[in-house]
C-alpha cells in the first residue's frame, strides 16, 4: 500500500529506529516486536511508496519516512532490516544527495565513505553479509542515516562502528 512520506522535523526522523525483534521483548526502548508477516507488509508498503514518489527517482526509502520508527529500509532493489555498518573505508567521496523528506527540489552536499561492509536480514529473514561501493554505499548510508535518526544535512562523514 502507497504510504504518505512525513517531512523534517517529525519526531519520528529525528529519533534512532528500534531495532526488530521477532521474540518476546523486555526491551522495548530499543526493540519492536513484530511478525514475520508484519515486516511483510511494511517491506510491500515500503517498495509500493518508492515508486510511486511523485517527483525525482527514488532508489530507496526508509521505514522512518513513513512514519514507522523501525530498523527496515528498501534500497537497490532490496530489503534491509536491522542493517548494521560493520567496516568501512577510509576513503570519503562528496556528492549531491537529495531526500523524499526535505522540501521537493532541494538537495545538499555530504561525504559518503567508498565502501562499506553492511550485515542485515533480507526480506526471507536471511543473514546477508556484503561490501557496497560508490553510488550504492552511498544509497545504503543514506537510508542507514534515517534509521539513526540522522537529519538530512550538509555532515561530516562519521563512522558507523560501534565498539
Amino acid at each position: 500500500m502507497i504510504r504518505d512520506l512525513i517531512a523534517y522535523p517529525d519526531p519520528v526522523l529525528l529519533s534512532p529506529a528500534r531495532l526488530i525483534s521477532f521474540e518476546p521483548v523486555s526491551d522495548s526502548a530499543n526493540y519492536i516486536e513484530m511478525s514475520p508477516g508484519d515486516v511483510a507488509d511494511l517491506i510491500i508498503d515500503l517498495i509500493d511508496t518508492v515508486g510511486a514518489v511523485p517527483w525525482g527517482r527514488a532508489v530507496g526509502l526508509a521505514a522512518p519516512q513513513i512514519g514507522r520508527p523501525v530498523a527496515l529500509f528498501v534500497a537497490l532493489g532490496e530489503a534491509f532490516i536491522n542493517p548494521r555498518i560493520v567496516k568501512h573505508s577510509s576513503v570519503v567521496r562528496n556528492s549531491v544527495e537529495h531526500c523524499y523528506s526535505m522540501k521537493e527540489g532541494e538537495s545538499f552536499r555530504v561525504e559518503r565513505y567508498r565502501f562499506i561492509d553492511l550485515q542485515w536480514f533480507d526480506g526471507k529473514l536471511k543473514h546477508q553479509k556484503r561490501r557496497f561501493h560508490r553510488f550504492d554505499a552511498q544509497v545504503i548510508q543514506h537510508e542507514y542515516d534515517h534509521l539513526l535518526g540522522l537529519p538530512c544535512s550538509a555532515f561530516p562523514c562519521r563512522s558507523y562502528i560501534v565498539q
